[in-house]
């Protein structure tokens, strides 16, 4: 198990794992101290990241229900069933984190401050932008940018799997009020993430773009071969302009952006800056 990242009372654990379960649409029993739940393959899969071809490696072609056991991290309570330990920086809570974050539309969050440094928080927006550099083959990566909401500063966000995050419960009551729309953060989100892929090294359109060019050649070649030979039928043409543009519309290389979600977040006006102005996870 890694290195609880911080302490968060059993209940908020429970509650959170109960909702996330729910949501997912997987089927829960509440136990002492703990939570019966019973996935599908398919549920398994996105739980873990990963293909559900996988799972077939140990689970069988016609597996049923997996059912997992977990026990809250709660002093004043001792799970009755033993199960995997849902505690801050259990490997299995950092998945559910994960996924949330990758699934969830919207989410929201607080970052608390360091003792001594008080003041309203600022609403910021996070915006989780999925990058697809687009060629022969298709390789994506996340790009969270966040928007101040307040001066309108945008900038590329630190992982918030990293910060000292808190549920906002019922809301932040001090809090600064906002002064963007989300339309106007978006726009500045999208232009902040353009200036960022704008200074990118362009050498890998330059190299698909190539191998675009060398296999249009090749085609061309091949179509001017197979007309010196017999008369083109009317069939012939068309298959050969249908794979001109096939070739053009899923090899043209290019950058494709998609906001996947976004995270409301109130930190302190001086987000982001280094990680002892906050409250340490360690010292919670």
């Amino acid at each position: 198990m890694t290195e609880a990242r911080g302490r968060v009372p059993g209940p908020d654990v429970a509650d959170f794992t109960h909702r996330f379960f729910a949501a997912m649409g997987a089927r829960t029993q509440p136990l002492p101290g703990g939570m019966r739940v019973e996935l599908t393959r398919e549920q398994l899969a996105l739980l873990e990241n990963r293909p559900l071809w996988t799972l077939g490696l140990w689970a069988g072609a016609d597996a049923g229900l997996t059912t997992l056991y977990f026990a809250f991290e709660d002093p004043q309570t001792e799970a009755a069933h033993p199960g995997e330990p849902l505690a801050p920086g259990s490997p299995r809570l950092e998945q559910m984190c994960g996924l949330a974050l990758r699934e969830c539309a919207l989410g929201g969050a607080r970052l608390r401050p360091a003792s001594g440094r008080g003041g309203p928080l600022r609403p910021f927006l996070v915006f989780h932008f999925v990058v697809a550099r687009v060629g022969r083959s298709v390789r994506e990566r996340l790009e969270p940018v966040a928007v101040d909401l307040v001066d309108g500063a945008a900038f590329p966000c630190p992982p918030l799997l990293d910060e000292p995050l808190e549920a906002m419960g019922d809301g932040v009551a001090d809090a600064e009020r906002p002064r963007l729309s989300v339309g106007d953060a978006h726009q500045r989100a999208v232009d902040a993430l353009c200036r960022q892929l704008a200074d990118e090294d362009p050498s890998w359109y330059m190299e698909a773009l190539l191998r675009l060019e060398e296999e249009l050649d090749r085609l061309y070649a091949y179509l001017e071969r197979a007309t010196a030979e017999r008369p083109p039928d009317r069939a012939a043409v068309a298959l050969a302009r249908a794979r001109i543009a096939e070739l053009h519309e899923l090899s043209r290389p290019r950058i494709e952006v998609r906001a996947r979600a976004a995270t409301l977040l109130y930190a302190p006006a001086y987000w982001p800056k280094p990680c002892s102005m906050y409250l340490s996870r360690r010292r919670q």
